[in-house]
């Protein structure tokens, strides 16, 4: 993703500090929260995504007047991607609780970062489905069978459960799950799912998955 070009965020922040990344080091972590964004003065990094199986994914590369950490902070999610420097990383970290005032105060700032993390959620989400659908797919069906034959009985689970033990956003398995709701496999039910036909779910994964 490129800088936010309307206003010149790390600019208008006083209450910043310097830090610097050596080659291989990791910035931001998978399954953990950031209490900061990161502005890269100089230097690159990957984006990488890790599924359930360990599975590592790039999902794209950035540089110098980029900011990392965003989406993590603003959604208070935990990450779903870690950021490793592929190269000498400088720049400034940007607290929470700095950024919320800055756009408490100045809606141009606000709008900016909004419209950078859309577009970066949509990109990485776009990446990761083309990577990863067919294997999602499967891992969702496999988790919520996998439960079923644990409980001895149809129970309902939380989309967020669902999402932790996959491994991706939750959104993404609220869209794999209408389409599964649609086939009538399932109910979706105040962000909760419950199998309507065990049986239906098992076929499906032989057929359309070969396992």
């Amino acid at each position: 993703m490129r800088k936010l070009k309307s206003v010149g965020i790390i600019d208008l922040v006083n209450e910043k500090s310097f830090h610097s990344y050596t080659k291989g080091e990791l910035i931001l972590e998978q399954g953990k929260k950031t209490d900061f964004i990161l502005y890269i003065e100089t230097g690159k990094a990957k984006i990488v995504h890790r599924n359930s199986k360990g599975q590592e994914f790039i999902i794209l590369n950035v540089k110098e007047g980029d900011y990392l950490g965003i989406h993590s902070l603003l959604r208070n999610e935990n990450s779903f991607v870690s950021v490793t420097a592929t190269e000498t990383i400088s720049g400034y970290k940007i607290s929470e609780k700095t950024l919320s005032t800055l756009m408490e105060n100045n809606s141009e700032v606000a709008r900016d970062i909004i419209s950078h993390l859309s577009a970066r959620i949509g990109l990485i989400e776009e990446k990761i489905s083309k990577m990863t659908e067919k294997k999602i797919k499967e891992n969702v069906i496999k988790t919520l069978l996998q439960n079923i034959k644990k409980l001895n009985q149809v129970n309902s689970y939380s989309i967020e459960d669902i999402a932790n033990v996959v491994g991706t956003r939750r959104n993404y398995i609220y869209a794999i799950l209408r389409e599964f709701e649609k086939m009538h496999l399932l109910v979706i039910k105040n962000k909760k799912v419950t199998i309507i036909d065990e049986l239906k779910l098992v076929q499906f994964v032989s057929n359309i998955f070969n396992i």
